[in-house]
């Protein structure tokens, strides 16, 4: 005889002092960024940067891969972080499918040399521009 113990289903009703407990994860934050160039301006590529700050480039990226998207915004700005770059402070024209709305975002690479982009998605963040110098750079500096 095997002792078969029954349980309770929980009632479905509910007082008027008990809530449903939901709690939320700001998933854009918690996830890994992923880098797209789909959206480049080919005037501001890295193919037109010297072969050192290529290498920086690539070994940033794969820096801020490591990191989460909460991470990264918490960084200081001329670090692994972020920086708003308002629209029309940019040295080039945005793609036709970008809103006025949309935040455009600068990352460094190499001291104050930046990659400007914008998210989607929770986690992608589309390259737009790759600065040259700081003198040719994707954007105006305050």
């Amino acid at each position: 005889m095997t002792n078969k113990k029954k349980f309770r289903k929980p009632s479905q009703r509910k007082g008027k002092n008990v809530k449903d407990r939901v709690t939320e994860v700001n998933t854009t934050s918690i996830e890994y960024p992923v880098f797209g160039f789909k959206y480049i301006n080919k005037e501001l590529h890295p193919d037109k940067i010297d072969p050192e700050n290529q290498k920086a480039l690539l070994n940033q990226l794969c820096k801020l891969s490591e990191l989460t998207w909460n991470q990264i915004i918490s960084a200081p700005r001329h670090g692994l972080g972020t920086e708003d770059v308002r629209q029309e402070d940019l040295n080039f024209s945005l793609p036709a499918h970008i809103a006025n709305d949309v935040r455009i975002i600068a990352l460094r690479y190499s001291g104050k040399l930046a990659m400007v982009g914008y998210r989607s998605n929770g986690n992608v963040f589309h390259i737009l521009g790759v600065d040259m110098d700081f003198n040719r750079s994707c954007y105006k500096h305050d």
